[in-house]
């Protein structure tokens, strides 16, 4: 079974074209999760008009998008937890489909399965390498979250999303899969569409002291590595 979990605030559109995406797939063995922030544009009217479909929903403040996604993941029961949150739609009724026969043809011996995203407003494709290395996640974000398929069990045994940074906790969830030497699997499908890169792509700094936080605290031999990358560039290129 496939976790979808999807976090909302006052975002009824998109929220509606999500949860029609999900349920017009082909692909029924899913549980869907919506965790709301206390919307007030009327999500909450969405979400009880499709109550019957949702697994389990609840509209209540939270600490932030970490905090609400963490909330989802403590009620997911799949094998596999997929991110998708409003505004994100997956882009074929076939994808769960797809998805799941690769899964099963490859005897779920992956930890993640990725593949790949569109941005809505730009249509460009995101397609991610499949044999990337340390070096590249630990400059950049090499994975989209929201075309990725996580192993549950493997994201409950790392404790999730670190709550306590704004922006970053995705990338460092992908560090920590990578650390922990989790096994990964490129999909060569396109999995969603997506809304447009929102805060992250406009605090360029503070993304940088956050991964630095981020990597001092939980990876020290990686911070050392960052640094020793950032300065090359600085000096070289």
């Amino acid at each position: 079974m496939i976790s979808i979990i999807s976090i909302n605030y006052n975002n009824k559109l998109g929220m509606l074209n999500t949860l029609t995406s999900v349920f017009n797939q082909t692909f029924t063995d899913f549980e869907l999760i919506v965790i709301d922030g206390c919307s007030v544009d009327g999500s909450i009217d969405v979400l009880k008009s499709y109550s019957d479909k949702i697994t389990y929903w609840v509209s209540e403040k939270d600490r932030g998008v970490y905090h609400a996604m963490n909330k989802g993941l403590a009620k997911a029961k799949g094998d596999y937890c997929l991110f998708l949150n409003s505004g994100d739609c997956l882009i074929t009724k076939d994808v769960l489909k797809n998805v799941s026969e690769v899964i099963t043809n490859t005897n779920s011996n992956y930890d993640l399965y990725y593949g790949c995203h569109i941005w809505r407003e730009t249509g460009e494709r995101w397609n991610p390498k499949r044999d990337f290395r340390m070096r590249e996640v630990l400059d950049h974000t090499p994975i989209p979250h929201q075309a990725s398929f996580f192993s549950t069990s493997k994201l409950k045994l790392i404790g999730g999303y670190k709550e306590q940074f704004s922006i970053i906790s995705d990338w460092g969830m992908l560090l920590d899969f990578m650390r922990n030497k989790f096994r990964f699997y490129k999909l060569e499908l396109d999995i969603c569409i997506c809304e447009p890169p929102g805060v992250s792509q406009k605090s360029p700094q503070i993304i940088l002291d956050e991964r630095k936080k981020y990597l001092f605290k939980y990876a020290f031999k990686y911070y050392l590595i960052y640094f020793f990358v950032k300065l090359f560039k600085s000096i070289f290129i």
